[in-house]
């Protein structure tokens, strides 16, 4: 360990543990081999956790714009109704409702990322499901990429979750 500029050094009962800032170096033998040198990191920023800060701050910005033009796009449908149909079946409501609790696990997932998540998800396709059984044809392609635009954000607080060992899936070894 010449050379070693060292805060701190720790005999251990198999080597020695060299602690420099938040780095630790335990440099240590196992069995009769030649001498093992395992590196801890303790307090340093790991990559992983800034890239899911990163993809938990583009979810919560892109899910303020999507929950942003709903409610003018619903403020303005209360404003401005629209003519009333007289063919217009009462099980087309569902879709908005549908389409709504979707957004609704937007501003859900701020708080609850699990549930949120699922919530957008889960009312999504269950709208795209409600699409398909009402009008008897799938969901219109050409309007797919601007509808999906509502479930992106969703999807991203799901893999933060997923990301975040403490409080998502990821099994710590």
């Amino acid at each position: 360990m010449t050379g070693v500029s060292t805060e701190a050094l720790h005999n251990h009962p198999e080597g020695i543990l060299v602690q420099k800032g938040s780095v630790e170096v335990y440099v240590g033998r196992c069995s009769r081999r030649a001498p093992v040198t395992r590196v801890l990191m303790t307090d340093t920023v790991d990559r992983a956790d800034v890239t899911t800060r990163q993809i938990r701050r583009v979810a919560r910005i892109w899910s303020i714009v999507i929950i942003g033009i709903s409610l003018v796009a619903a403020i303005a449908h209360i404003v401005v109704p629209e003519p009333v149909a007289t063919d217009y079946p009462p099980i087309e409501n569902l879709l908005p409702v549908v389409m709504f609790l979707s957004v609704l696990g937007l501003a859900i997932a701020w708080r609850w990322e699990r549930v949120g998540g699922a919530i957008n998800v889960g009312f999504f396709l269950a709208h795209l499901g409600l699409y398909w059984i009402i009008r008897g044809e799938f969901f219109p392609l050409r309007a797919l990429p601007m509808f999906s635009a509502a479930v992106v954000p969703g999807v991203l607080f799901l893999v933060c979750l997923w990301r975040t060992p403490s409080r998502g899936f990821v099994k710590s070894a």
